[in-house]
C-alpha cells in the first residue's frame, strides 16, 4: 500500500471513489494489511473496488474480515454499506439465498435509519432475486420501492438501476414497448449521473430487445458500444455480459466462429469476476452453438452444467427462461 497515513489515504480514496476510479483505488490501497482493519473504511473501500474490477473472491474475504472491526466502531452507515457489499458478493458467486437474507435485513435497517440510498439499493437487488425466482409481482413491488426511495433523494443513479431492471423484467414478459420505455429512462438517468457501468449494462440488455424486434444491426452496434464502455472502466462482469450478447447476435447471423470467440471470452470474464449467473447464461448460449455445429454431447454437457448452476442459485425458473429465450434470440 502506497503510504500508511490513514487520514491521507482515506481522503485520496474518497476522491478516487467520486471519480469511480476503481483500479486507482486498488493501486492505492493494496496489498491489504492491519491498517485496513484498524481503519475499516479503508478495508471497505478496497473490497468494494476489488469487486468492481472483478475480484469478487478477494473482496468477499476482506468484507467478512471487516465485520467485527466495523461492529466495534459502532458506525451504523459503514456497517450498512458492509452488509450491502457482502450481499452483492454473495450474489456474484451464486449464494443467492444468503444474499437475499442480507438484503432483506439491509432494507429494514436502512428504511428505519432513513438511509434512502441503501434502502433503494436493497429493494432493487431484492427485485433482481425475485425476478430470478419468477416472483413477478414481488419483483415489481421491490423495484417500485427502489424507485420511490431514489426519487426522494433525486438519486439518478438509483433511478437508472431500477429502470434498467424493470426493463429486463418487461422484456422477458414479452412487453417490448414497456421495456423500451424503461431502458430509455435508465439510459437517460445513467448518463445524467455519470454512471458508465449502469449505462453499459442498460445498453447490452437493450441490445437483446433489438434482437426481439429483428433489428440485428442495432443489436450489434448497441452491444459493441456497451462492451467498449464497460471494458474501458474495467467492469469485467459487465464486459462479459456484453460479450455474451454479442455471441448470441453472431449465432443468430450464423457466424459461428465469431460466436464461439465472444462466448469463450465471456466464460473467462465469468471466471475472473466470479459471476455464477454470467457463467450459467453463457453456457446456455454455448450449448446452442454446439448443437448448431452438430456436437450434441458437448451441448448437453453445457446444458447440465448451466442447470446445476441455476439450481444452486435457487433460480431454476430463470434458467428455464434463459434456455428458451436464448434460443429465440438466436433463432435456433
Amino acid at each position: 500500500m502506497n503510504g500508511r497515513g490513514s487520514p491521507e489515504l482515506l481522503a485520496r480514496a474518497r476522491i478516487l471513489e467520486e471519480a469511480r476510479d476503481y483500479p486507482g483505488i486498488v493501486a492505492l490501497l493494496e496489498p491489504p494489511d492491519d491498517t485496513h482493519l484498524a481503519e475499516p473504511e479503508l478495508g471497505y473501500r478496497l473490497a468494494y473496488a476489488w469487486r468492481r474490477v472483478g475480484r469478487s473472491r478477494d473482496a468477499l474475504s476482506l468484507t467478512e474480515a471487516l465485520e467485527a472491526p466495523v461492529r466495534r466502531r459502532a458506525e451504523d452507515p459503514l456497517a450498512r454499506r458492509r452488509v450491502s457489499l457482502e450481499a452483492m458478493l454473495r450474489y456474484d458467486i451464486g449464494e443467492v439465498s444468503r444474499a437475499e437474507q442480507l438484503w432483506e435485513r439491509l432494507a429494514a435497517d436502512a428504511t428505519e435509519a432513513g438511509d434512502h440510498v441503501l434502502a433503494a439499493a436493497a429493494f432493487n437487488n431484492l427485485g433482481v432475486v425475485r425476478t430470478l425466482q419468477d416472483r413477478t409481482e414481488e419483483a415489481l413491488a421491490s423495484y417500485n420501492r427502489a424507485l420511490l426511495a431514489s426519487r426522494r433523494l433525486g438519486d439518478r443513479r438509483g433511478l437508472a438501476q431500477a429502470h434498467q431492471n424493470l426493463a429486463i423484467l418487461y422484456r422477458e414478459k414479452g412487453l417490448g414497448r414497456e421495456a423500451d420505455s424503461h431502458f430509455r429512462q435508465a439510459i437517460d438517468h445513467a448518463r445524467a449521473s455519470g454512471s458508465e457501468d449502469v449505462l453499459g449494462r442498460a445498453e447490452e440488455e437493450r441490445a437483446l430487445l433489438f434482437l426481439d424486434r429483428d433489428d440485428e444491426p442495432m443489436a450489434s452496434i448497441t452491444a459493441r458500444r456497451a462492451l467498449e464502455r464497460l471494458g474501458g472502466i474495467d467492469d469485467v462482469g459487465g464486459a462479459g455480459e456484453a460479450r455474451r450478447v454479442l455471441g448470441i447476435v453472431a449465432l443468430r447471423g450464423r457466424h459461428q466462429a465469431e460466436a464461439r470467440r465472444f462466448l469463450q471470452e465471456a466464460l473467462e470474464d465469468a471466471r475472473v469476476s466470479g459471476s455464477a449467473l454470467l457463467r450459467a447464461e453463457t453456457l446456455e448460449a454455448l450449448a446452442l452453438l454446439e448443437a448448431v455445429e452438430g456436437r450434441a454431447d458437448r451441448a448437453e454437457s453445457h446444458r447440465r452444467e448451466a442447470a446445476d448452476l441455476f439450481d444452486g442459485m435457487g433460480a431454476a425458473a430463470w434458467g428455464r427462461r434463459i434456455r428458451s429465450r436464448t434460443a429465440a434470440f438466436a433463432r435456433v
